[in-house]
């Protein structure tokens, strides 16, 4: 692991245990639903961006969305985290990608079903 990685990876996991540790657990197993070995950890940065955006909805289970309480570099830093940690990345999530996404989805007022989240 490069040094950018690291750092990146480093105030990932601060931030993940501040903000999603108390349902996804400090191990990513999680209460409801884990995040070691899921598919959406192992798809695209964009797809796990919109969950952490506006939330997700699945069979009784709700996320909510983080979009007014984080900003880029935080949401960034804690999917880096999640993807070296529990999936298959090897480069930080760029807070641009997270930009991008958050302006293409501001109008956005209800959580992620997982068809529609994470089918591009």
């Amino acid at each position: 692991m490069d040094a950018t990685l690291r750092s990146a990876v480093q105030l990932g996991e601060q931030n993940y245990l501040s903000k999603c540790s108390y349902c996804h657990l400090a191990n990513g197993q999680g209460m409801k639903k884990s995040l070691v070995d899921s598919k959406l950890v192992q798809g695209t940065d964009r797809a796990l961006v919109r969950i952490v955006l506006q939330g997700k909805q699945g069979e009784g289970e709700l996320m909510p969305g983080f979009a007014t309480e984080l900003d880029d570099a935080p949401i960034a830093s804690i999917l880096t985290y999640i993807c070296w940690q529990w999936g298959k990345q090897t480069r930080p999530v760029d807070p641009a990608t997270v930009r991008e996404v958050r302006l293409a989805t501001a109008d956005r007022k209800s959580p992620w079903k997982e068809e529609a989240c994470c089918s591009s």
